[in-house]
């Protein structure tokens, strides 16, 4: 190999052994952030969907009023669902909830955005940009008086995501010093006797015929010593 054309045993052993802790970590670490993102995502659309069902069960009782043609004060149900939808941002996560019903938009809190949704369909979710979900439920009393629906927000978990990443790197780069502090004692170790070896040779090379070589017994190079 043309990339570990390296002189010394040694060394080559010791890149070896690098190169592949370094690919075993890399791996290692990607499949395991990648899993962690991928439990986030669905946690949070488990979350956007529980949050979105109860925001549509507070609102059977305010939008029940407005059904059969009837004109009802909207400033009075905007004022109830208003109450129930700043209650549902305190929620962690939860950036913008919305109440529609026939005539549109009832209520709305939070900065949000239009998010596209079947009003013939059942429970809805769907993912937004930045790492974002939404859900839509049914308000469901006998018919369909509306929709709810809530977009949440995994900004804050994914900034730990990323703290625990930058830790597990500091960490592994710890790893990777006392790895190859290991592997200069273990190349030692191994290839030690084999320097010996190389040393008598060059020196009978040079002509000294009475050089010797002192390799413990009971390996192969005790053999070819």
């Amino acid at each position: 190999m043309h990339l570990l054309a390296i002189p010394s045993l040694r060394w080559r052993l010791i890149s070896v052994m690098v190169l592949a802790y370094i690919t075993v970590a890399v791996v290692t670490g990607a499949a395991s952030y990648k899993a962690q993102d991928t439990n986030l995502h669905q946690q949070l659309v488990r979350q956007a969907r529980s949050d979105a069902a109860l925001l549509a069960t507070a609102s059977i009782v305010p939008l029940s009023g407005n059904t059969g043609g009837q004109n009802v004060q909207l400033g009075a149900l905007k004022t109830e669902l208003d109450y129930v939808l700043k209650s549902q941002l305190r929620a962690q996560g939860v950036t913008y909830a919305f109440v529609v019903a026939q005539q549109g938009v009832v209520a709305q809190a939070g900065r949000g955005e239009h998010v596209k949704f079947d009003v013939y369909g059942g429970p809805q979710s769907g993912s937004l940009s930045r790492g974002r979900v939404w859900a839509v439920a049914p308000v469901i009393s006998v018919t369909i008086l509306g929709y709810a629906g809530v977009i949440v927000s995994n900004a804050d978990i994914q900034s730990s995501l990323q703290q625990s990443l930058l830790i597990d790197i500091a960490l592994g780069t710890i790893g990777l010093i006392i790895f190859i502090l290991l592997s200069l004692v273990i190349a030692r170790y191994i290839l030690g006797p084999l320097a010996v070896l190389s040393r008598a040779a060059e020196a009978i090379r040079r002509g000294q015929l009475s050089a010797r070589v002192t390799v413990n017994e009971g390996t192969e190079l005790s053999t070819v010593a």
